[in-house]
């Protein structure tokens, strides 16, 4: 059970390591599977009155994003995967040349969600590696102009900076 102090509006959970369809890698010896992500997923979100962002980097990690979708919490959730089922995950030049590496670059320069993930997943072309968002819960891939929640929704201040990427 969730007891968080005070009212939480907005989480973000960022899952990055090894994958495998519906399943993630927690270390050596757990494995996390989707239909138990999912619902610790709906028992955060019904703790929390924003946005719930779930941001996935790891090999088939696009498998998890049907599981994950809730209608009841349409334009609530925003759930990302580096690739698209039966895609593997890219991680060169020590991670500098990721799906997360561009994402989170985007993100703490100032930029939504959306166009963060826009330009990650533009930047991911050269492995032909296809990112997934979806925000409207239904479990499927939103096209670039149908993407309201993620396009209105920042990570942090939302303020423009010139910070380096992760390393």
């Amino acid at each position: 059970d969730i007891n968080w102090p005070g009212t939480i509006k907005d989480v973000v959970v960022y899952l990055v390591d090894h994958g495998a369809p519906g399943r993630f890698r927690l270390n050596e010896s757990e494995i996390l599977e989707d239909e138990e992500l999912a619902a610790w997923l709906d028992t955060i979100q019904s703790k929390i009155s924003g946005t719930l962002t779930v941001i996935y980097d790891a090999c088939e990690s696009g498998t998890f994003v049907s599981q994950l979708a809730n209608p009841t919490y349409s334009g609530k959730r925003i759930c990302i995967s580096s690739t698209s089922d039966g895609e593997q995950a890219y991680f060169v030049e020590n991670g500098q040349l990721s799906f997360s590496s561009q994402f989170w670059l985007r993100v703490m320069n100032g930029n939504t969600v959306g166009s963060s993930f826009a330009s990650a997943h533009d930047a991911m072309a050269w492995a032909n590696q296809h990112p997934v968002l979806d925000d409207d819960s239904d479990g499927t891939g939103d096209a670039p102009a149908n993407r309201p929640l993620a396009d209105a929704t920042y990570i942090g201040a939302g303020n423009p900076g010139s910070l380096v990427g992760p390393t």
